[in-house]
């Protein structure tokens, strides 16, 4: 608790941006544009669409947002 008063956690996209830069295979020059909004989301490497960790977000949207 103490340290928690002094302790400003980051953000979510300083999360973000931390994550995606700290990947080993980003050149430098992937690793500037990202810092630039490029986010490289159609990188598979990147973002696990298929992650089960998102099938709740997957059924929310089937049933409030899909529509026949």
């Amino acid at each position: 608790m103490c340290v928690s008063r002094d302790y400003l956690t980051p953000n979510r996209k300083g999360k973000l941006h931390t994550y995606v830069t700290a990947q080993k295979w980003l050149n430098k020059k992937q690793r500037d544009a990202i810092g630039k909004g490029e986010w490289l989301f159609e990188d598979s490497r990147l973002w696990n669409l298929d992650s089960s960790e998102l099938q709740p977000l997957k059924d929310f949207f089937l049933v409030n947002i899909v529509s026949d």
